[in-house]
């Protein structure tokens, strides 16, 4: 508005003109410029836009930085923490897996050591040395001679045992409860007594034989029930266990007491809840009576007797004056039938309702009846016997291990079997132990060893076998030897010791001649 009214007053038209010229050109260039003034501002103004929360957030943290370093300086010592943990997690299973693949490379090692560098291919490789007449020498000179010791302790066994036997029964019949049984005496150095329930009561026996890995250590076994008998437990009203103010005329007072005493039969021997009879508490009920039989009679003889409770149930020894010992055993038993029983083992504490079933008496029948089809002084029995005497010294010079005798008298009883009669002719003593040891090496490569009376159908073509025996499944003596690892390079070691240490063991015996078998005594 300036540059117009400048214009109007203006009086020379060509200066006007320039005048006029020069303002315009000087209002485009302001406002040129003011354009781009206001363009600048507007950009600017953007800028700060964006800028501002920005400035704004970092005016907000400014106050707080302290604060926030120490958080900062806390979450830094967490994560150091974290990563140290993870890194003592990480070493500690890097060093699991390093010491497991060293206790497998060391385990291996063992087993492949003992599986396939132990055993030879054949038993004679050691026996070869030993000829039939050497080992008859051999069985005469020193295994015979212990037989007539061994002959001569059961004269003296005879009498003291029957007489604890006595003693055993007036316990029995003053306490009440379990009554012993007619004893077998057939051998006085292991002898059996069966247990009786009381009058009242009957043992029922539940036999099985099923393959259970609870019961790895148990070939046959069983349970036993105990029932009360109803025929005699009413067969007088006066035995009821509430009749405390009957009167009998056919019972005295005493009867009475005895009837009330057992009424608690249940509890002292069977396992609480139940009515299957306790290996714990019938044992420990069978060693204090004995222990109280022997009392009853110690006055009668001059000599000490020790009778141990920690083993074997029943093992009793007896040591003289002179220092000279006998040890034997006393076994509490349950009859099955005739012929076999129930016996006590402490391998299963915690299965205190299974009872192991013996079959030795009919084994021993099956020995006698096959030695009637076999030649006279057929070399059987004279190969059990030296096979069991260096069983027996290698368990004292290596210590014991889980094979007994049972197994070695299997393996014969299988040979039997197999073997022709006139193979077991005196002259064929070295090949027989050889075949026995090649056997139980065969049958413990395999783990396998079967019972020869269980599930076979050619024991019964040498001797007559109850039902549950002949229909029964096969049973695997050396199953403890498939479930524990340990007891089965265990055992192998100790026949690999025996084929090394027999034939040295054989010469040295021969050399002393009988003062061998003394010192062996």
């Amino acid at each position: 508005m300036l540059l117009k009214i400048h214009i109007v007053i203006t009086r020379d038209p060509a200066l006007s003109y320039q005048v006029l010229q020069e303002e315009t050109n000087t209002a485009e260039m302001l406002e040129i410029n003011l354009k781009n003034d206001k363009m600048q501002k507007r950009l600017d103004g953007q800028v700060d836009a964006q800028s501002w929360p920005n400035q704004d957030n970092h005016l907000k943290v400014l106050p707080s930085v302290k604060s926030t370093d120490k958080e900062t300086t806390s979450q830094t010592s967490d994560v150091d923490k974290d990563y140290i943990w993870i890194l003592w997690k990480t070493l500690s299973i890097f060093s699991s897996i390093y010491f497991a693949r060293k206790y497998r490379q060391r385990h291996s090692q063992v087993t492949s050591n003992v599986t396939k560098t132990s055993f030879p291919a054949n038993a004679a490789e050691y026996m070869a040395v030993l000829d039939s007449t050497t080992l008859e020498n051999f069985y005469f000179q020193c295994i015979q001679p212990g037989s007539i010791k061994r002959h001569r302790e059961e004269e003296f066994l005879d009498g003291f045992v029957s007489d604890l036997l006595k003693s055993m029964k007036n316990v029995c019949s003053q306490v009440g409860g379990i009554a012993i049984g007619t004893a077998d005496l057939e051998d006085l150095h292991n002898v059996v007594v069966p247990l009786n329930p009381p009058e009242s009561y009957i043992f029922k026996c539940l036999f099985s034989n099923k393959v259970d890995d609870a019961l790895p250590d148990m070939y046959i076994c069983g349970q036993i029930e105990l029932m009360k008998n109803a025929q005699i437990q009413h067969c007088c009203p006066c035995q009821v266990s509430d009749a405390a103010d009957i009167v009998c005329l056919l019972h005295n007072g005493s009867d009475k007491i005895k009837i009330r005493k057992v009424t608690d039969f249940d509890e002292q021997f069977c396992k609480k809840g139940s009515n299957y009879l306790s290996k714990g508490k019938v044992n420990k009920w069978f060693h204090s009576t004995l222990r109280q039989a022997w009392s009853l009679i110690a006055f009668k003889y001059e000599f000490e007797v020790c009778i141990n409770s920690s083993n074997i149930p029943g093992a009793v020894k007896v040591q003289f004056r002179s220092g000279e010992k006998i040890s034997f055993t006393m076994s509490p038993v349950i009859r099955f039938d005739s012929h076999s029983y129930f016996f006590i083992t402490t391998s299963l504490k915690n299965l205190d309702t299974s009872w192991s079933l013996s079959l030795s008496k009919y084994e021993d029948t099956f020995l006698r009846q096959i030695a009637k089809v076999l030649p006279q002084n057929s070399c059987h029995m004279q190969t059990l016997e030296i096979i069991l005497f260096l069983h027996k010294k290698q368990t004292l010079l290596t210590g014991s291990s889980d094979l007994k005798d049972l197994h070695f008298k299997t393996a014969l009883m299988h040979l039997l079997l197999t073997k022709a009669p006139y193979e077991w002719r005196p002259a064929f003593l070295a090949n027989r132990l050889q075949d026995l040891l090649n056997l139980m090496m065969c049958s413990l490569k395999a783990k396998q060893l079967h019972h020869v009376l269980i599930g076979n159908p050619r024991a019964k073509t040498t001797i007559q076998l109850p039902v549950y025996l002949v229909k029964s499944n096969r049973v695997n003596l050396f199953n403890p030897l498939v479930v524990h690892r340990c007891i089965y390079q265990n055992a192998m070691m100790h026949v690999m010791e025996l084929l090394k240490n027999a034939p040295i063991l054989i010469k040295d015996y021969l050399v002393y001649g009988r003062l061998g078998s003394t010192r062996e005594q």
